[in-house]
């Protein structure tokens, strides 16, 4: 099983992620959570590039292509294997991020990142995506709280999160069926619950 977690930065989805794989784990089954960028040699390298590279002056077609370049070296190195051992596999992000990011924030066509997006995983989908819906200005205050405006890709501001948020929901729109929208202002343990019920309930039906 796949499962992908996706979200503006500080919505909470690699707590939830975490949360999700120990709650697995405690039940014996065997998870593996994967991050993207990075999850390879190759793709921890592109996401020291993408998340530190202020001076390299990178634009959102190099952007998007090295998010590509990752993801592909992801599913090809780790994720195809993982799948067809039967694991469960949990991602924190997969392409929708590029189509919300780097199509409605970035302003690329966004056909052109679904077709390459395809091409780079070979056809892989999810069979569940949490989304994890955060007001705006609370994810902020927590991306400041943690000291996480260190990076070019958090360090954008509400304007940009809006349009990404806007992606998102056109993402889930279009894949209602595999798209579970979260409420994210809630307590995380709450959050963690309704996601952990909904993975097991999508297991039994397989």
């Amino acid at each position: 099983m796949l499962i992908a977690f996706e979200g503006i930065d500080g919505s909470g989805k690699t707590t939830q992620a975490e949360l999700l794989m120990t709650n697995l784990q405690q039940l014996g089954i065997e998870s593996v959570l994967l991050r993207e960028p990075g999850a390879t040699p190759l793709g921890e390298k592109i996401r020291d590039i993408l998340l530190h590279g202020e001076d390299l002056n990178i634009k959102p077609v190099t952007e998007f292509l090295l998010f590509s370049a990752s993801r592909s070296q992801l599913v090809y190195e780790r994720l195809e294997d993982l799948l067809h051992a039967e694991k469960v596999v949990i991602l924190d992000r997969y392409f929708y991020s590029s189509i919300a990011y780097q199509g409605f924030g970035r302003g690329i066509a966004v056909d052109e990142i679904e077709n390459i997006s395809r091409f780079a995983t070979n056809g892989i989908l999810p069979d569940v995506i949490f989304l994890l819906e955060l007001d705006i200005a609370l994810a902020t205050e927590r991306r400041l709280k943690s000291g996480k405006f260190t990076d070019r890709m958090e360090s954008a501001q509400g304007d940009f999160y809006r349009k990404v948020l806007q992606g998102f929901r056109y993402c889930a729109q279009k894949n209602a069926d595999r798209f579970v929208i979260i409420d994210g202002n809630k307590e995380k343990d709450a959050i963690a619950k309704v996601i952990f019920e909904e993975v097991l309930r999508r297991m039994n039906k397989k």
